[in-house]
């Protein structure tokens, strides 16, 4: 029977680490910090419970295993809630909604390169902040 929790626990382990690796690739994809903020937090709190079960299952249900449901649940509560007070002072702080760098590749002039004077000149003639 401990065989079988063992193998159980490791698959287990195995699909949240690999779960977490394709996440990180995942944040790649986005160019904005807002999505990356989005699926960082989605991943490492899937993947955290996901290898945490891992070990209860491998460990058997102790009182280890109550010390790291007591772990998930503060993963669960607390990673969402500081992930959206990072991003809550990212947008109070003036970051920008959009990609400038992808907004000065299609506006109307044909010569922007993405330097920064392009980017003042997009900042002043788009209202892109939803907060006015």
């Amino acid at each position: 029977m401990a065989d079988i929790a063992n193998i159980v626990g490791s698959v287990i382990i195995i699909i949240g680490v690999v779960f977490i690796v394709l996440g990180a690739f995942g944040i790649f994809k986005f160019k904005s910090f807002y999505p990356r903020m989005l699926v960082g937090s989605k991943v490492d709190t899937m993947g955290s419970m996901t290898i945490i079960f891992g070990i209860m299952v491998r460990h058997g249900f102790t009182f280890f295993s109550a010390k790291l449901m007591l772990i998930v649940i503060l993963i669960l509560v607390l990673n969402p809630l500081v992930s959206h007070i990072i991003t809550k002072a990212a947008y109070e702080s003036g970051h920008p909604l959009v990609d400038y760098r992808k907004n000065a590749k299609n506006t109307e002039n044909k010569e922007n390169t993405g330097n920064i004077e392009n980017i003042e000149n997009i900042e002043n003639t788009e209202n892109t902040d939803v907060r006015e």
